[in-house]
């Protein structure tokens, strides 16, 4: 058997704790489940041959879930790719909308409410460009804070950005530094400073943690609004007015 990543022990060694006594939903269970087998030979797999030597090599099957380090990555790259085919090649505007910590709790109770934040912000994002122009917005009164600098950014940026938070673990398994069993050591790049704060923790605080950014099934994480809407009938129109280029 392979040995297991960092994620796949911890996970495994509480995952009793996990089952029983945080109880989390089917589909948090599920991803957790799938990650831990991860790549496990006892549950199946495929034999590749070479045509030329003969030689046979045997691959387990993967989870493909999006919590899985590894089957995430894979995940990332292909969206990436089907992102970079949509995106017309143009200089594009990166604005950040995060939710106020009092209503935070709202939306892990009751997942659905994300959807409302999309369209939410996609009408913030009507009004700041629409009828407040080159004005940045610092806050807005339906209750987000909104960072909109103007920080101008290619498609490929833009694409790399996405893809880090669509199909992976909120954090990567080289952040994490050490676990004993009982605690887990890991570190990262404050937003405000860019200094690297380390923390040591509760193995199932960090299990907690990391669970709450697992989505429901089926739910998308990217929406495409505007000219990027699938069905926007004046894409095609558009589209012409732009050159071969872009």
């Amino acid at each position: 058997m392979l040995k297991k990543n960092i994620l796949q022990t911890i996970f495994s060694d509480h995952f009793e704790y996990i089952q029983y006594v945080i109880r989390p939903d089917k589909n948090v269970l599920d991803n957790i489940n799938r990650m831990i087998l991860c790549h496990d030979p006892s549950y199946g797999g495929a034999f590749f041959g070479c045509p030329h030597c003969g030689n046979l090599k045997f691959v387990p099957f993967s989870c493909k879930s999006r919590f899985c380090p590894s089957c995430g990555n894979v995940y990332n790259q292909k969206r990436a790719f089907r992102m970079s085919c949509k995106l017309v090649s143009c200089i594009h505007r990166h604005c950040v909308f995060t939710i106020p910590e009092e209503l935070r709790i709202f939306f892990l109770k009751d997942h659905s409410l994300l959807n409302c934040l999309f369209h939410s912000v996609r009408d913030v994002i009507l009004r700041m460009f629409f009828k407040l122009k080159n004005q940045s917005s610092k806050g807005h009164p339906e209750g987000f804070y909104v960072r909109a600098k103007p920080n101008l950014c290619s498609p490929d940026i833009t694409i790399k950005y996405i893809s880090r938070y669509l199909g992976r673990p909120v954090i990567a398994t080289s952040r994490m530094d050490a676990y004993d069993g009982d605690s887990v050591t890991f570190h990262y790049q404050r937003h405000e400073d860019h200094k690297t704060i380390t923390e040591c923790i509760p193995a199932i605080d960090f299990i907690k943690r990391l669970i709450l950014h697992i989505p429901d099934k089926h739910f998308k994480m990217v929406r495409y609004y505007g000219i990027y809407a699938k069905h926007h009938k004046q894409e095609k129109n558009l589209r012409k007015c732009l050159s071969k280029q872009k």
